[in-house]
């Protein structure tokens, strides 16, 4: 079951944030941890399949390229959640964290590297290489006070007892 803690249920009810259930969970250790929303897999219409995609690499694709494609998400992901919606919350966190670095193994999941902090993070794709369910923790490793992330960024954040 996908669950994270409190930043997912902020990004859960402002919309930012589409989760499945039967997802792998960010954390294998127990912490105070919130279930999400259900996100269920429709079939989409037969199309040819894009090349192989692993999660690791939708991840870094979502930090490096500039502009989010449609293409990238399963059509369930992208009912709850529009493109241009989710772009502004990538583009806050590279905003208030600096450039993007890397992707790297964390577990079963990963760490998004940037200049001054990561964020955990945990992706479930279709078979043809579209995300179905994202989510991402509070930041670690953040050299970064609070009260300079974006303003819409803020309210979801003041969510992470690490920053506080």
């Amino acid at each position: 079951m996908f669950s994270l803690k409190p930043l997912a249920t902020a990004l859960l009810s402002t919309g930012l944030l589409v989760l499945p259930v039967g997802a792998v969970p960010l954390k294998t250790a127990p912490s105070p941890q919130t279930q999400l929303a259900q996100t269920p897999s429709t079939p989409a219409p037969a199309r040819p399949a894009p090349r192989s995609t692993t999660p690791q690499a939708a991840i870094e694709r979502l930090f490096r390229t500039p502009d989010l494609q449609s293409t990238w998400f399963d059509p369930s992901f992208l009912q709850r959640v529009p493109v241009a919606q989710f772009q502004r919350f990538i583009t806050g966190f590279k905003s208030w964290l600096g450039n993007y670095q890397s992707v790297r193994a964390d577990g079963n999941n990963f760490l998004v590297v940037f200049e001054r902090g990561s964020i955990p993070a945990a992706v479930r794709l279709n078979p043809r290489g579209q995300i179905v369910g994202l989510g991402f923790e509070c930041p670690r490793s953040t050299s970064v006070p609070l009260n300079q992330a974006p303003p819409e960024l803020r309210q979801i954040l003041s969510s992470c007892s690490e920053l506080r």
